[in-house]
């Protein structure tokens, strides 16, 4: 997973940028043989100890992509662009926005365990971008 700014920086940990940053997160999927599945997103709760909820971006914030053999197995990458809020900025230290993407396969039950797909971490400034 990476993180894509508006001048394409890649970070691939926590990243900073102030309210108004409009930034690009990137998932490349590893669909194993099934070239169906599909890519759905998640964001953290605003109340800290709280699950990840679904996050569904409106249609011009969403780019998904098709699914590309790579011998036997399938990739996919899937991007969103998200407009930093002044609601990210005031979260606590413990409770930066997060990001998740995971995999969905239809006709299949597996489900990876919350805990055990990578977030992308964001630090939200309080200054206001001029952009």
């Amino acid at each position: 997973m990476e993180i894509l700014n508006e001048i394409g920086t890649v970070a691939t940990n926590l990243a900073h940028f102030m309210i108004g940053h409009v930034v690009k997160l990137t998932c490349k999927a590893n669909l194993g043989t099934r070239s169906n599945g599909l890519v759905y997103w998640r964001k953290s709760n605003i109340v800290a100890g709280s699950g990840m909820a679904n996050y569904i971006p409106n249609n011009n914030e969403h780019e998904e992509g098709q699914g590309v053999a790579n011998g036997c197995q399938f990739e996919k990458t899937d991007s969103i662009m998200y407009n930093m809020t002044d609601q990210d900025a005031i979260r606590t230290s413990n409770n930066p926005p997060q990001f998740q993407c995971y995999i969905s396969v239809p006709g299949s039950t597996v489900v990876l365990p919350e805990t055990t797909v990578k977030n992308f971490f964001i630090k939200v400034r309080l200054y206001h971008s001029s952009l």
